[in-house]
């Protein structure tokens, strides 16, 4: 279970990836995404392209300041590559993955 960014108070969003331990239930910090946001939207694909190596997927989000459209994308091994950015900037949006 992964946590993305959030909301630090007083306008300050949050870079933090955080990760609940299933078995002790205590909460870690996994990675640091590039982009600190709020409001962003989160999907995990098991593979990508022929490439079998899981990712999550980070669209969009409020950086404090506005939306923005960033678009980034995070493997198990906690490496981080940036997309191309979305059309539109957003922030509170919702998100889905289809198996086909």
């Amino acid at each position: 279970v992964f946590v993305f960014g959030g909301h630090g108070g007083a306008g300050h969003a949050l870079a933090a990836v955080e990760r609940l331990d299933l078995t002790s239930y205590e909460w870690e910090v996994f990675a640091w995404m590039p982009t600190p946001r709020l409001g962003c939207v989160a999907l995990h694909a098991a593979w990508t392209s022929g490439d079998r190596t899981a990712s999550v997927f980070v669209f969009g989000g409020h950086n404090g300041e506005g939306a923005i459209d960033t678009a980034e994308k995070m493997d198990i091994t906690q490496d981080w590559v940036a997309l191309p950015c979305l059309g539109t900037a957003r922030y509170g949006c919702g998100g889905a993955v289809t198996l086909w």
